[in-house]
């Protein structure tokens, strides 16, 4: 299993817009992508100016994972909030029990990617 977090600051003006977007892509991948076994959306911070989103994807492997960002409704997607919607680039919190060499290969072909420390639990 592989799961990831990944943020969304949104521009509060287009908060509407961006759950709308959310929305559909979420359906698209829902009928299309087996290997996603959760892909929940939610508000998790607010201010003046913009709301946080976060969204919790669960993957059957990291295939799937990779599958997921080269998707035609997915790349098409995230242009569209690269359109002023969101304040800065998303940002995404992997989980998994990877020796530290294989974190390190990803983050230095990943932009905005972290690895969550884990401190107690498991994957399987």
């Amino acid at each position: 299993m592989f799961f990831i977090e990944v943020f969304e600051l949104v521009h509060r003006d287009r908060e509407s817009e961006y759950l709308q977007l959310s929305r559909d892509n979420d359906i698209i991948v829902r009928q299309n992508e087996p290997g996603m076994l959760i892909h929940v959306q939610t508000r998790v911070a607010e201010d003046d100016v913009s709301v946080t989103y976060r969204w919790q994807e669960t993957y059957t492997d990291v295939d799937a994972f990779r599958l997921h960002g080269q998707t035609p409704n997915v790349q098409a997607h995230m242009e569209q909030l690269a359109d002023g919607i969101l304040v800065e680039p998303i940002s995404i919190v992997v989980y998994c029990d990877w020796p530290e060499e294989r974190q390190r290969k990803w983050l230095e072909r990943t932009e905005n990617l972290s690895f969550a420390t884990l401190a107690s639990g498991y994957l399987r």
